[in-house]
C-alpha cells in the first residue's frame, strides 16, 4: 500500500496574529495545496513553497509558520530548522497541515536588473496601487504589476522619476531625473540611461477649476452635483493624466478618433435617396451604435478594482485611492461615510458605525506619505465589516456619478459618443447595480470634463484658441458674439483652405444643423459644398444656442460678410429645410441666390399633412411625392402627380402651394446641379457624432482633423487618378459620362433640322429637340442638360453625328483640374490646448 507524500495547505498574502496561547488567527490572504517529497530539508521545502507561489528562490525567501494540532486546539510554531521541518513532514503525511507563508525579498544592492526574474504572482493586482509592507530591513517589498519587488530607494525613484515598464514583467532601462536640487541627493538608478519623458514631474501644477455663473444656460441636473461630492474636481486637477500616469494630449485622442471613424468616400458623397436621421437627443440615445461593440466589454486599460484592501497599499493620487475603496465597497456591498478628508489624510468608517443595534467597527485611515514621494498610503484598517448584506441594494451610497465617471474614463478616450444607456449597461455588468439615466448622464459629463477640460474653461479661452488657429492657417475667419454681460452666445468659423477650395466647387451650399450633447447643449450649424467628384466639402460652421430665426439669420449674415466668395457668385443656390429663419435670411441677405428646399425635409412635413387628412396608406403617398420631386423625367412626374390627385385632391394642392420650383428637379432651372437633399450636411454631422458631446475647443479640433483627413485622402485619390489615366474629369463624373455614351449608342441616328438643331427619337419613339450651338451650352427638350450641366444621351448622339466632342458641354466644375484645385491649399498644425 502506497503512502501519500506530505500534503500542505499554503496560506499567504494575509496577516497572522497569535493570542496568548499561541493560537493562530489569519486574516485575509489566499491558499493553495502543495505536496513535497519525503525527507525534504528546510531549504528544499522553502524552495518548493516559493516555486509553488511563483517566486524566484534565488531572489526571495520564505518565513514558514506551521499550525500543529494539540488536542482539540491548534498552536502555531515557526519552522526554522531541519528538525522542525522533519516533524512537520511527518504530520503532513497523515493529515493535511496548514503552513502560513510570508515571502520576503533577499537583500541585494539593486533590484532593477533586467536579467533578474521578477515576481509572477496570482494575487490581487491593482494598477496604480502598490502594496507596501514595512520591515525592519531597509527594503520594502512592493507588489506591483510591473515592478516586482524593489527597495525603498527604488520606490522613491519609481514614484518621482521616469520608469517605463513593459508588460512582460521585465523592467526597461530607465533614466531618473536629477532631483538633487529638490532633495539634496542623487536618486538616479544605476541602470543604462535612455531619453524619455518622466511619468510625472515633481512640481505638477494643479489649477483649480474657476467658478462660473451658469445663468443663461440650461443644464441637466443629475442629483449628484459637483458641490455635493467632495473632491469632485480632483480628476480635473490631475488634468489629462492617463492610466499610466502620463499626461495625455487632447489632440492625440481626437486625432485617433478621426482615424477610427468609418467615414468612407461613399458616406461623404451626394445622395438623393431618402434617409432618416436622428433629430433629437432622445432619438440619438435610442439609436443602435454603428460599431458592433458590446456594452459589457472592457477596454484593455480599464481601471482595476482590488479584491481586498490591505494596510500599506499605496496609490499615486487620492482620486485613485477613493476609486479603489469605492469599487471595493460596491463589490462587497458595504457602505462608508467620510470622517475626515483633506490634502493630508482620508479617514472613513462604516455607515453602521453609530448603529446602536448592529454596530460595525470597520474604519480605514489613509494619508499622504511624503517619505515615499507623495503617494497615498492606507495606514491602518481597523476591524472587519460585520454589516455585509448578501443582497445587493438598488442604490449604493458609493456608486455616485463621480465614481462612475472615473470608471468610464478609459472608455471615453476611445468612445467619445458613449451614451448614458451604455454606461448603465457597463455599470450593471460590472457591479450588478442599475443606476439612473440622470446619474449616467452626469457621470459621462464629468468624465468628458476630466479628459478634455471643462466646458467653462473651453469657452473662456475660446478667443485665444481661435486666434491661434488664424495664426497657424492664414485665411481662416471667425466671429464670436457675446451678450452684454460678456457671455458666449454664438461662434462662426471657416478654415482658410476650405474658403479657397470652395471657389472651384459648384455654386451649391447645403445648410443644416445638428444638436450638441455637451453640458450647455446648443446647435452646430454647417454649410457644405460639393466638389467635382460629388463629394461633400465642409465650408463653414457655427455654434449657436438653437435653430431659431435669429441664429440662422446671424449665420447667413456671417457667411455673406466673412466669406466673400459666397456672395460674389451670382448663380448661388442654397438648399435647406423650410425653417422660417432660413427663408427670411435667404430672402434678405442673399436676395439673388436661388433658395431650394430639401426634398427629405419636405417629405417629413408632407407625411404629417397626409396623416392629418386621414389617409390610410401614408408611406405609399409619401413615396409618390418623393418620386415626383426627385425624377428628371416629365412623364414620370406627371404620372405621380395624377396618382396623388386620385388619392385626394387636397394633397396635390398642398404640394402645388409649396412652389414646384423649390422642391422638384424638373422645374429647378439647373440651380441645384441635381442635388435634392441636405444629406451631405447630415452625412458630415454623422461623422462628428462622437465629438458632439465634447467641449467647444475639442469639437473644433475634431472638425479640423476630420477635414484634414478628408483633404489628404482626396489629394491621394487625385494623384492616383492622374497617374493611372488621362481622364479630363473626376472619377464619378467620368463613370456617368461613359454610361451616357453607352445609352447614346442605342439611339437611332438623329435627323438634322438646321446647322445646329437636331430631332432625336429614343427607343420609346419619343421625340426630342437638340441644339448644339458651339460656344454655348447644349440644349435638349428632355431638360437633363440644364439640370445636370452636362450633355444627355441625345446631345451625345448628335455631336457624334457631326464629329464634335461632347465633352466641351460638360461644366468646368466637374473637371479633374477643379477637383485638384479644390484641395490645393494646405492645412497646418493647430496648437495643442
Amino acid at each position: 500500500m502506497s503512502v501519500r507524500p506530505p500534503s500542505f495547505m499554503l496560506v499567504y498574502d494575509g496577516e497572522l496574529s497569535l493570542d496568548d496561547k499561541f493560537s493562530p488567527t489569519y486574516i485575509g490572504g489566499k491558499c493553495r495545496p502543495l505536496q513535497v517529497p519525503f525527507k525534504s530539508t528546510l531549504k528544499q521545502l522553502k524552495e518548493r513553497v516559493l516555486r509553488a507561489l511563483k517566486y524566484d528562490p534565488s531572489k526571495f525567501t520564505a518565513a514558514i509558520v506551521a499550525r500543529f494540532p494539540v488536542g482539540k486546539e491548534f498552536m502555531a510554531s515557526k519552522v526554522e530548522d531541519d528538525d522542525a521541518c522533519e516533524f512537520a513532514l511527518s504530520l503532513a503525511a497523515t493529515e493535511l497541515l496548514i503552513l502560513y507563508v510570508e515571502v520576503e525579498e533577499i537583500r541585494t544592492e539593486c533590484n532593477f536588473d533586467e536579467d533578474n526574474s521578477t515576481q509572477i504572482h496570482d494575487s490581487v493586482v491593482v494598477e496604480h496601487a502598490d502594496e507596501l509592507r514595512d520591515t525592519t530591513d531597509r527594503f520594502i517589498p512592493v507588489r506591483n504589476a510591473n515592478l516586482g519587488y524593489a527597495s525603498r530607494k527604488d520606490i522613491v525613484n519609481y514614484i518621482i522619476c521616469h520608469n517605463l515598464c513593459n508588460r512582460s514583467l521585465k523592467l526597461r532601462e530607465c533614466q531618473c531625473r536629477s532631483i538633487h536640487e529638490t532633495y539634496g541627493i542623487n536618486l538616479s538608478c544605476p541602470s543604462t540611461q535612455s531619453q524619455h519623458s518622466p511619468i510625472f514631474g515633481l512640481n505638477d501644477i494643479r489649477l483649480s477649476t474657476p467658478t462660473i455663473d451658469d445663468e443663461g444656460y440650461e443644464t441637466m441636473s443629475s442629483g449628484s452635483s459637483d458641490d455635493v461630492e467632495e473632491d469632485v474636481d480632483e480628476l480635473v486637477n490631475d488634468e489629462n493624466v492617463n492610466i499610466n500616469g502620463v499626461k495625455d494630449n487632447i489632440n492625440e485622442f481626437i486625432r485617433d478618433y478621426c482615424v477610427r471613424t468609418d467615414n468612407t468616400e461613399e458616406q461623404m458623397t451626394v445622395n438623393n435617396e431618402y434617409a432618416e436621421f436622428p433629430k433629437s437627443t432622445r432619438q440619438w440615445n435610442a439609436e443602435v451604435p454603428s460599431e458592433s461593440r458590446s456594452i459589457h466589454s472592457l477596454t484593455n486599460d480599464e481601471y482595476v478594482i482590488p479584491n481586498e484592501l490591505v494596510e500599506h497599499m499605496c496609490f499615486r493620487r487620492k482620486s485613485e485611492l477613493k476609486f479603489a475603496i469605492q469599487g471595493w465597497s460596491i463589490i462587497n456591498n458595504v457602505q462608508f461615510v467620510v470622517v475626515a478628508s483633506n490634502r493630508q489624510k482620508f479617514i472613513i468608517e462604516c455607515i453602521q458605525h453609530d448603529n446602536l443595534t448592529a454596530k460595525c467597527h470597520w474604519r480605514l485611515h489613509a494619508s499622504l506619505s511624503k517619505r515615499l514621494g507623495g503617494v497615498w498610503k492606507i495606514a491602518t484598517i481597523k476591524g472587519q465589516h460585520t454589516c455585509t448584506n448578501p443582497i445587493l441594494q438598488a442604490g449604493h451610497r458609493q456608486c455616485n456619478s463621480q465614481f462612475i465617471s472615473f470608471f468610464i474614463i478609459p472608455t471615453i478616450r476611445k468612445q467619445m459618443d458613449i451614451k448614458p444607456r451604455e454606461i448603465i449597461g457597463r455599470v450593471e455588468a460590472k457591479f450588478n447595480i442599475k443606476v439612473s439615466y440622470m446619474k449616467a448622464w452626469d457621470s459621462r459629463r464629468k468624465a468628458i470634463k476630466s479628459v478634455f477640460s471643462s466646458w467653462e474653461e473651453s469657452y473662456r479661452s475660446l478667443n485665444l484658441f481661435m486666434e491661434a488657429i488664424v495664426a497657424a492657417m492664414p485665411g481662416t475667419v471667425y466671429k464670436i458674439q457675446s451678450s452684454s454681460t460678456q457671455r458666449f452666445q454664438r461662434l462662426f468659423w471657416a478654415f482658410g483652405p476650405s474658403i479657397n477650395g470652395w471657389k472651384y466647387c459648384r455654386p451649391v451650399l447645403s445648410l443644416d444643423g445638428t444638436f450638441l450633447l455637451g453640458k450647455y447643449r446648443g446647435t452646430l450649424l454647417i454649410a457644405v459644398g460639393l466638389d467635382a467628384n460629388n463629394g461633400l466639402f465642409p465650408l463653414a460652421f457655427g455654434i449657436v444656442e438653437s435653430e431659431c430665426n435669429e441664429s440662422w439669420i446671424w449665420f447667413l449674415r456671417m457667411l455673406h460678410e466673412l466669406v466673400p466668395s459666397i456672395s460674389s457668385r451670382s448663380d448661388l443656390c442654397i438648399i435647406s429645410d423650410r425653417h422660417a429663419g432660413l427663408v427670411r435670411g435667404c430672402r434678405e441677405i442673399f436676395p439673388s441666390a436661388a433658395h431650394r428646399h430639401c426634398l427629405r425635409h419636405l417629405r417629413e412635413n408632407f407625411k404629417k399633412a397626409v396623416r392629418q387628412m386621414g389617409i390610410s396608406d401614408v408611406e405609399f403617398v409619401c413615396q409618390k411625392m418623393y418620386t415626383a420631386g426627385n425624377t428628371d423625367d416629365p412623364d414620370l412626374f406627371n404620372q405621380m402627380m395624377v396618382d396623388i390627385i386620385k388619392i385626394k385632391p387636397e394633397i396635390h394642392q398642398w404640394l402645388v402651394e409649396r412652389d414646384l420650383s423649390k422642391w422638384t428637379l424638373i422645374f429647378d432651372g439647373g440651380f441645384r446641379y441635381g442635388v435634392m437633399t441636405t444629406n451631405a450636411s447630415e452625412a458630415f454631422n454623422g461623422i462628428l457624432k462622437r465629438a458632439r458631446g465634447l467641449p467647444v475647443q475639442a469639437l473644433i479640433t475634431a472638425i479640423y482633423y476630420n477635414i484634414v483627413r478628408m483633404f489628404i485622402r482626396r489629394l491621394e485619390m487625385i494623384i492616383a487618378e492622374e497617374h493611372q489615366s488621362n481622364n479630363f474629369f473626376s472619377a464619378r463624373v467620368q463613370v456617368k459620362i461613359r454610361k451616357l455614351e453607352s445609352d447614346a449608342r442605342r439611339i437611332p441616328e438623329p435627323t438634322r433640322v438646321n446647322l445646329h438643331e437636331f430631332q432625336v427619337f429614343d427607343m420609346s419613339s419619343r421625340s426630342y429637340r437638340v441644339d448644339i450651338t458651339p460656344g454655348s451650352n447644349s440644349l435638349c427638350s428632355c431638360g437633363r442638360t440644364i439640370i445636370y450641366h452636362m450633355p444627355c444621351a441625345h446631345v451625345i448622339s448628335c455631336t457624334a453625328a457631326v464629329r464634335l466632342s461632347h465633352l466641351e458641354y460638360v461644366s468646368e466644375f466637374y473637371t479633374l483640374n477643379n477637383f485638384k484645385m479644390t484641395y490645393a491649399d494646405e492645412f497646418h498644425t493647430i496648437p495643442d490646448k
